[in-house]
């Protein structure tokens, strides 16, 4: 992992294009560090691996942890339901927006195949970017965006509540004590906001391309540190709510 880092390090300083009107560099210490995580955690992968199958051994080390950690690991599963959920309706969520845009013909580019051709390329290349920052909107983070937002976007409101009710439905479903569900729903509400710090941090974009504007580029970025804490305000108080929910239709 050391040795990939410095690798990332030399490439970063050796290919710089200072020239012209826009710069473009990569950040040595940043590069330096990421290289680092990466080798390093993809390296103790493959030595894992070469023992036993990475899926053996991951499905063991998850049983032992939800053997000994019983109330911890509902809370985790809890609140990776809680991010898949609001990931994949922020997806759906911007693809009923660009249906939307092309029917009423507002889109920033001519409808050519050339435009055509460059926004998907973009889409291809930024749409876990652009999915990650849709949640942390859906949230109420602020979010930085290089062009104004439409009137229905206050609707992805929706992706939280849904996702989170989601979320406290599965832990309750999958509890081995249904009394505790301030444990479990709190462990997913921590869970749920950990992961979205993660991805917000990580969603930051630059689109060109016309898509926020018609010239260009646009900077998409969330706050990290407030999408988190709202994510863990979203989970808590629905995820409770979904646990409740589900305990009541149980009962039924």
């Amino acid at each position: 992992g050391v040795l990939f880092g410095f690798l990332c390090l030399l490439g970063a300083l050796a290919f710089r294009f200072p020239g012209g009107p826009d710069p473009v560099s990569v950040a040595p210490v940043e590069t330096l560090l990421w290289g680092m995580l990466w080798g390093s955690l993809f390296g103790v992968a493959g030595a894992l691996r070469s023992e036993a199958p990475l899926l053996v051994q991951l499905t063991a080390l998850a049983r032992a942890f939800e053997t000994r950690f019983r109330l911890l690991y509902e809370g985790l599963c809890s609140g990776l339901v809680m991010l898949l959920g609001g990931a994949v309706m922020s997806c759906a969520a911007l693809l009923l927006a660009a249906i939307v845009t092309l029917l009423r013909g507002a889109a920033p580019l001519e409808p050519t195949w050339r435009s055509l051709g460059s926004m998907l390329v973009y889409v291809l290349f930024f749409a876990p970017n652009v999915v990650l920052t849709c949640l942390a909107l859906s949230l109420g983070a602020p979010v930085e965006v290089g062009g104004p937002l439409p009137g229905y976007a206050s609707l992805l409101l929706l992706v939280p509540l849904v996702a989170c009710l989601l979320g406290g439905a599965a832990a309750r479903r999958r509890a081995a004590d249904h009394n505790a569900s301030l444990e479990v729903v709190g462990a997913a509400a921590l869970t749920f906001g950990a992961l979205v710090v993660v991805a917000a941090a990580l969603a930051e974009a630059r689109l060109g391309a016309g898509l926020f504007g018609r010239r260009g580029v646009a900077r998409v970025a969330a706050a990290p540190l407030e999408a988190g804490l709202l994510a863990c305000g979203w989970g808590a108080a629905l995820g409770w709510a979904g646990w409740r929910l589900q305990e009541w239709r149980s009962r039924r």
